[in-house]
């Protein structure tokens, strides 16, 4: 990679909401990913992009870091609504989809990466949030 610029597979890397529905439910279904909520503040987001993206002096993560965020109290990425959780006429098993799952680059700023999964928290659907470093 010469001149900065950096290529595959970062240059085609991006950010794809919920267009990538079943790629994103692939993902899910390894139970390999760690799933980190909203709880506090974020603040156990923060820890985890910290310890696990070894960010430096300066900042930035050292290493890429990859995670399923999810809303407080929607257990995990997804859940089965019973019958008793169920709106009057629905008698339950639907699935509702909560949560994003969050890629982070080397290199980017903590205080970014913390602002990005702030707005990108999905609460009625799945989505990705892509950081790339600038």
């Amino acid at each position: 990679m010469s001149g900065g610029t950096k290529g595959y597979p970062y240059s085609v890397a991006r950010t794809t909401g919920s267009v990538s529905a079943p790629l994103l439910a692939a993902i899910l279904a390894t139970t390999k990913l760690d799933e980190i909520s909203d709880i506090e503040d974020f603040t156990g987001v923060e820890r985890y992009i910290r310890h696990q993206g070894h960010v430096d002096a300066a900042g930035e993560t050292t290493t890429g870091v990859m995670f399923w965020l999810y809303p407080t109290g929607l257990h995990g990425p997804y859940h089965t609504v019973d019958s008793d959780e169920a709106a009057p006429g629905d008698g339950g098993g639907r699935v509702e989809l909560h949560g994003t799952l969050i890629t982070i680059e080397s290199g980017v700023l903590l205080r970014e990466a913390m602002e990005r999964a702030r707005g990108a928290l999905r609460r009625d659907e799945i989505g990705h949030l892509h950081i790339t470093a600038e």
